[in-house]
């Protein structure tokens, strides 16, 4: 992550949501999130009739995404 995207994560996330979060912990869970869409993207289905199996494998991924991102918080 580019350290302005992170920048604008940041404020985004101050200004909208009213929650302080550190640059570093937005580039460390960028980095994790990026890191399991890259390990999984292999298995990731794009044809028209693998689409049920896309989202499941999505959903998949983003229980493994909240597990990260649990992880980081314990850090």
């Amino acid at each position: 992550m580019s350290g302005m995207a992170g920048k604008e994560v940041k404020n985004d996330l101050l200004e909208n949501h009213g929650r302080k979060v550190a640059l570093s912990y937005i580039q460390r869970l960028s980095e994790a999130v990026g890191s399991v869409v890259q390990a999984k993207e292999e298995a990731w289905s794009y044809t028209e009739h693998g689409h049920k199996l896309r989202i499941l494998k999505i959903r998949d991924n983003i229980v493994k995404i909240e597990k990260v991102v649990k992880r980081l918080r314990n850090d």
